[in-house]
């Protein structure tokens, strides 16, 4: 018998009952069975994370938006720092902390102008790029969140 048979019992497994004893040995099942169910509970994992991110993500544009409507509002045409479209973007942007701002859009809408009595819509547009994109979708997934209160 060489080393090996003797260090790993080879000799023994292919005797006359040799098969038999390999079919019955339990070594190694435990991690075999890992080795099966491990990506399915660690797809599981990660995708739990990005449906959380996604929410968060989602949230953070709603609040970015109302804040950017509440921010215009009380800087219309006749308060006493009257505000313009480029200063609204620039603070809804400041406000959405944590998405990228390359992959955001901010747009603002006076109806019919930025007067008192007026409305201003704030919309804010955002890609989220999810963890699993090659498992869910190859396109990235797009927010939206629109916000609109009377000018003051």
């Amino acid at each position: 018998m060489t080393f090996l048979g003797k260090r790993f019992g080879l000799g023994k497994a292919f005797g006359p009952a040799g098969p038999v004893r390999l079919w019955r040995d339990r070594r190694g099942v435990a991690a075999l069975e890992f080795a099966l169910i491990a990506p399915a509970l660690f797809l599981l994992t990660v995708g739990i994370i990005d449906v959380g991110r996604m929410m968060w993500t989602a949230a953070t544009l709603d609040h970015a938006a109302r804040e950017g409507a509440r921010y215009a509002t009380v800087r219309g045409a006749q308060s006493v720092q009257p505000t313009s479209d480029a200063e609204v973007q620039a603070f809804v942007v400041d406000r959405a902390i944590g998405v990228d701002p390359a992959n955001m859009s901010v747009s603002v809408v006076w109806s019919p102008d930025s007067n008192p009595g007026g409305t201003v819509t704030i919309t804010v547009g955002y890609q989220y790029d999810s963890l699993l994109v090659g498992f869910i979708t190859r396109d990235p997934i797009n927010f939206q969140s629109v916000s609109s209160l009377s000018i003051l």
